[in-house]
Formats: C-alpha cells, sequence, structure tokens
C-alpha cells in the first residue's frame, strides 16, 4: 500500500491507466507532475482541477460515508457483484426494476453494518 499511495505510482494508477476517470486520493498525488502532465489529464486541466477541489470536500465511495465508520462489508458487496446482479434481475426480467432495488438493498445491508 505505501508504494501504490506514492504520489508518482498514484499518477500511473490514475492518470496513466484512467485517464479522466479516477483521480488522485491523496493531497500529494494531485499535485504531483507526473499526474498533470499527462496529456488526457493536461488537455482537460481545468475540468480536472474543478473536480480536484470538488472532491476534497464531497467525495464519498459507497461503504465508505459513515465518517469516522469503515464499512468492513464493502469487499464484500463488491465481491458479491450484488450491483450487477442488479443489473441482471433486470435486464433478465427475473424481477422489476423496483424489486430488484429492493432485493439488491437488503443485500448491501446484510454485508453494511459499519463498525468502528
Amino acid at each position: 500500500m505505501k508504494n501504490l499511495m506514492r504520489p508518482e505510482i498514484n499518477a500511473i494508477l490514475t492518470a496513466e491507466q484512467e485517464a479522466g476517470a479516477f483521480f488522485p486520493c491523496t493531497e500529494a498525488a494531485a499535485k504531483t507532475p507526473e499526474y498533470w502532465n499527462h496529456p488526457v489529464v493536461k488537455r482537460f486541466e481545468n475540468i480536472h482541477k474543478v473536480a480536484i477541489e470538488a472532491l476534497q470536500d464531497y467525495a464519498t465511495l459507497y461503504g465508505f460515508e459513515y465518517g469516522k465508520w469503515v464499512n468492513i462489508g464493502y469487499g464484500d458487496i463488491t465481491g458479491a457483484d450484488v450491483l450487477a446482479e442488479v443489473v441482471n434481475k433486470i435486464v433478465s426480467g427475473q424481477m422489476s426494476v423496483e424489486e430488484a432495488v429492493a432485493w439488491g438493498g437488503e443485500e448491501m445491508e446484510k454485508y453494511s453494518i459499519p463498525v468502528k
């Protein structure tokens, strides 16, 4: 993890592998030249600046929106592909949108009891 969080490595994970789709997750990574010098980031620099500024105050990731609480079920939710299964149930006609969303919510609740 220490290696992945190094600003120059984090720039590779964000700008190089998914330019425009992922943003640096630390202040140091958001300031590194390796990120800002990527051609896609450079072309849309203003958009990236606005996004990074907004992320500092408003970014959340489902499973981690409890302030000091951490949802240890986050990995289980993504590992079980609960969200993909919701879509599958809708597309395959097994459930209506409302039924599938309710089912997915119940499944996620099984995994997402916040703990300290």
